[in-house]
């Protein structure tokens, strides 16, 4: 039987009570996939803390001002997803790149509604390119929104904005996820894993041709509801 990878570097140990407390609470078979790891990870081996730039920036914003961390916090995601995952976990990088997508639509809608328009021209100019390939007309759509007034009036933005992307992660693809986000502190992407996008098992879902509803065309990928 294969070895499950080890969680890179999530080895504080506040931090996997906070993660474990999340699954067992929302995911619960993801919770005893972590417990598993945890149990036969050698705590004597952790790693030193990287530098975190989402929590630099969070304290240079000004109080209320959320702006500055969308970007970023995307971008610690994607490098995460690119090429810091370690040479074991990589196995799990085609789930994992499949949030890549909403995170980015998501993070460019939520600086257009903060009237950050400046900001989401940046931030769509810097990472479009890593969805031009599978996501042409969805890109297309979404540039054509470009402040907080064509968000309401855009068809395919509000749909967006009022379902929830639904992406398929095995269990510990999710733990790997949770573990990552809670160790580098990146609340708003937290925040949009609860609000805006549905994480589901495989096996939850009904068979297809493998990519499920996060790997066609948007009007299939969301889904209204919790």
């Amino acid at each position: 039987r294969m070895e499950q990878p080890t969680l890179s570097s999530a080895t504080n140990p506040l931090i996997d009570a906070l993660v474990l407390q999340h699954l067992q609470k929302r995911f619960p078979q993801s919770a005893e996939c972590l417990q598993r790891e945890l149990a036969s990870r050698d705590a004597a081996a952790a790693a030193p803390p990287p530098t975190n730039r989402h929590a630099l920036l969070m304290l240079l914003a000004p109080p209320g001002d959320e702006t500055p961390l969308w970007a970023t916090a995307y971008a610690e995601v994607r490098d995460w997803v690119d090429g810091a995952l370690d040479t074991e976990g990589a196995r799990y990088k085609p789930e994992l790149s499949r949030l890549l997508w909403p995170l980015f639509a998501y993070t460019y809608l939520e600086l257009l509604r903060a009237g950050a328009r400046e900001q989401a021209g940046g931030f769509f100019a810097s990472f479009h390119a890593d969805h031009a390939l599978m996501r042409r007309d969805e890109l297309n759509q979404l540039s054509q929104v470009s402040s907080a007034e064509q968000v309401d009036a855009s068809e395919f933005a509000r749909r967006l904005l009022t379902s929830r992307y639904e992406v398929r992660l095995s269990a510990f693809s999710r733990a790997l996820l949770l573990g990552f986000v809670a160790e580098r502190r990146l609340q708003l992407t937290l925040r949009m894993l609860n609000e805006r996008i549905k994480l589901a098992l495989p096996e939850t879902l009904a068979p297809s041709d493998g990519g499920g509803p996060a790997a066609v065309a948007l009007e299939d990928d969301v889904h209204g509801g919790a």
